[in-house]
């Protein structure tokens, strides 16, 4: 079974914020030094006029890994034109593309995140009122966007374990500017991991339980639920503790019956 718990490290001369990302649980070690080996022999071989020969989820996912990790444009951060990639990594602009309009993902249910100081707030309120009364605190956040509140909640939670799960590269490398901004990438949170994927295509690991679950997300659900969107509903439950209650926005969105009955009022 898979851990979030265990102290991730990769050995080797790699920038901080590529360490960060192995610590944090964005992308393991290995896979760190796949795509690091993919880029090496991607850059040699484009030196000699050789193209390369990559499938459709490689180039996604190397897109992904050069985009949070800093490596894909000439500036850091978040770029004002996201099709302007450094010249040897041009040919990646129709992954961009894609992870700009969550083209990836064939599920329906798109992230909402919190990308400013008033949606913070109100994150704030409905998390620590929903917290008081738990034993434990450890929250799962799903569509985490920036990941604003889950990272500022472990930070000032340090008893707490926090999982943030975030289908957009796009929106974590707006994370790992947050984590930046807050020195948190020399020196990694202990109690924060930030993933990279789909809730309903991420094993849930052993050593974690959620006591509260955040769910955020644009798109809300028609009169019924499809087959999709109860994939979901039964994936977030077994992330939960069985006592663990769910904060929805928006609050319109729809549930399972099991996951609606845990659902704490929401304040707006």
């Amino acid at each position: 079974m898979s851990t979030v718990r265990t102290e991730r490290t990769i050995n080797g001369n790699f920038p901080a914020c590529v360490k960060a990302m192995v610590h944090y649980g964005t992308f393991s070690a290995g896979k760190v030094r796949q795509l690091e080996a993919l880029k090496n022999e991607f850059l040699a071989r484009s030196s000699r006029g050789t193209g390369p020969q990559l499938s459709q989820n490689q180039r996604i996912s190397f897109t992904e890994y050069l985009l949070i990790s800093g490596q894909l444009f000439n500036a850091p951060g978040i770029p004002e034109n996201l099709l302007s990639p450094k010249e040897e990594f041009q040919w990646l602009i129709p992954e961009i593309h894609g992870i700009r309009h969550n083209k990836r993902f064939s599920l329906g249910l798109r992230s909402h995140g919190m990308f400013n100081p008033t949606s913070y707030g109100l994150w704030q309120k409905n998390v620590l009122d929903a917290t008081v009364p738990l034993p434990k605190k450890n929250l799962l956040e799903i569509g985490s966007g920036y990941s604003i509140g889950s990272i500022l909640f472990a930070e000032n939670n340090p008893e707490s374990f926090v999982v943030a799960v975030e289908a957009n590269a796009l929106n974590l490398l707006g994370a790992y500017a947050l984590l930046e901004e807050r020195k948190l990438i020399e020196r990694p949170s202990p109690n924060l991991r930030l993933l990279l994927g789909d809730i309903s295509r991420l094993r849930p690991p052993s050593d974690f339980k959620a006591d509260l679950v955040v769910m955020q997300f644009f798109n809300v659900a028609g009169p019924t639920l499809t087959e999709e969107e109860k994939q979901i509903c039964n994936s977030i439950l077994q992330w939960m503790n069985r006592n663990a209650k769910i904060i929805v926005f928006p609050r319109n969105l729809k549930l399972t019956d099991e996951l609606a009955s845990r659902a704490v009022p929401l304040y707006d």
